[in-house]
């Protein structure tokens, strides 16, 4: 009969298996957490023994030898796995987990080899949760599996509870906040990415991020049959796998509808008025064995490209989103010759409105770096450097934003979850609805945040060489509106270089 006790504070349970030998344990193997009292030990030997008296614990496999790349060509192929997940699970086992552990067999295989190669990830130069965190739970499912199939009696890829580092590793689960910003910070953004691109539709792309919270990849996706007036459909998703572009139901089935203030109401329908047939150029392809297929080209979407493409996540933060937000073009490596981080100069010359102009030859005026020197200032032009609005800001980082200001005009939790495509959680998500009037104060306090950021904007000049925001301020130049005083000075977000550049 199974017995348990506590040694050195930790429960332990004798149990017998179906050879008359005795087995102990010190955690349930199919949760890989400790047991917390000697009952629930017990309670646990008691159902094992029933299950070798009935021969339903599987037996370990004749062939004990199987290495981690056998067992893993008979695992993969049953992984019922999203497009983009296993896309995740491949680039992590090619890279990382089959390089490291292909070879070895799996009853060799240690807790402690495991821990060491972990740390050898971290000290590598990945970021703690990043590669070396998904690497380790995935060899832990991998390896979760083969226990159940009875390849080996332990899972060695499972964290200990209470062990290790507990600074600098998100406990808790609060990792390193998010930046997000302001409403008036985000407009200034929204204004740079329409300065950087030359055209309105990233402009709107900016505004529209910022005041629905949309994700990324569900801004691409938008297609002009779901946008109607006054609300917009959320349906699908525009992800990229493997340099290819697939339209996927949006994350974790969160279809939705989103209600739109009258501001951006009409900046949809501007853009939808401006491109009526834009159509993607996507090449026909077909990837043979999988059920999802890329884009075949000739969709109709509100945004694309210049050149009637879909955008890069990536490349979108490095032409346009990093030197709006920052001020500055990213470092650019693996190139043959990378490029060092760069300030945006900009020409605020006669005739030329704030934010100014993007210097169309910003690469040829640094010096020292045996480019051509070009000295803009002997031409008598006003150069001028862009400065952060708010650092390390990201698409999703707009997002974050958003949910802060629905929290400040304090709309109700179901509709904040709901226009973020989130669950509410527990009994308040059954029992509570989105009342009409709930919708309604959210529209009028994100048409007044709205209101609020222009005013604050025209503070700043009363024209735009955006040509969708100029429009917007003409009320300011008219006098119809007054601007407001900007929370942030000029000075703080425009510099003139003390000396000649170059």
């Amino acid at each position: 009969m199974a017995y348990a006790y506590t040694r050195d504070k930790i429960v332990n349970v004798r149990y017998k298996k179906a050879d008359g030998k005795w087995g102990n344990k010190s955690r349930n193997p199919d949760t890989g957490r400790r047991f917390v009292s000697e009952r629930e030990a017990e309670k646990w030997g008691e159902e094992q023994e029933i299950k070798e008296r009935l021969g339903l614990v599987p037996q370990p496999a004749a062939d004990d030898g199987m290495t981690v790349s056998e067992w893993f060509q008979r695992w993969w192929p049953s992984q019922d796995l999203g497009l983009r997940s296993r896309g995740n699970y491949a680039y992590l086992f090619t890279n990382y987990i089959l390089t490291e552990w292909g070879a070895w067999r799996l009853k060799d295989i240690t807790a402690s080899a495991v821990n060491a190669w972990e740390q050898r990830l971290i000290s590598s130069g990945y970021e703690r949760d990043g590669v070396p965190a998904g690497a380790r739970t995935k060899l832990g499912t991998f390896l979760g599996d083969a226990v159940i199939e009875g390849l080996i009696p332990s899972n060695p890829a499972l964290r200990q509870r209470n062990r290790g580092r507990r600074s600098g590793v998100g406990t808790g689960g609060r990792g390193e906040e998010k930046v997000w910003p302001s409403p008036t910070q985000a407009l200034l953004v929204a204004e740079r990415l329409g300065v950087l691109s030359g055209r309105d539709d990233e402009f709107i792309l900016g505004v529209l991020l910022a005041w629905t919270g949309l994700r990324w990849g569900e801004v691409m996706g938008l297609q002009p049959q779901y946008v109607k007036l006054g609300q917009m459909r959320v349906d699908w998703q525009m992800v990229e796998v493997g340099g290819k572009f697939y339209l996927l139901p949006p994350k974790d089935d969160s279809n939705r509808p989103i209600d739109l203030p009258p501001f951006l109401a009409e900046l949809l329908g501007r853009q939808l008025q401006a491109r009526p047939d834009q159509k993607c150029m996507c090449k026909p392809v077909a990837v043979e064995g999988q059920e999802e297929q890329p884009c075949q080209g000739g969709g109709r979407f509100v945004f694309l490209g210049p050149k009637r493409s879909h955008m890069r996540n990536s490349n979108f933060a490095r032409r346009f989103m990093d030197p709006a937000a920052d001020g500055a073009y990213p470092q650019e490596k693996g190139t043959v010759r990378p490029k060092p981080r760069r300030p945006v100069l900009v020409n605020l010359g006669e005739g030329t409105v704030w934010p100014g102009q993007v210097w169309p030859m910003w690469s040829a005026v640094v010096a020292g770096r045996g480019a051509k020197v070009y000295d803009p200032n002997a031409e008598g032009l006003a150069v001028a450097e862009w400065l952060p609005i708010v650092a390390g800001l990201t698409p999703h980082g707009l997002r974050h934003g958003h949910s802060t200001w629905m929290a400040d005009l304090g709309t109700h939790e179901k509709l904040r979850d709901e226009r973020m495509g989130h669950v509410t959680p527990g009994m308040r998500g059954v029992y509570t609805h989105v009342s009409p009037e709930a919708r309604k104060k959210l529209m009028g306090g994100l048409q007044e945040v709205w209101e609020t950021a222009l005013a604050e904007r025209a503070g700043h000049g009363l024209r735009s060489p955006v040509k969708a925001l100029d429009e917007l301020l003409a009320p300011f130049r008219t006098g119809r509106h007054r601007p407001v005083s900007p929370v942030a000075r000029l000075a703080e977000i425009t510099q003139f270089p003390a000396t000649k550049v170059g």
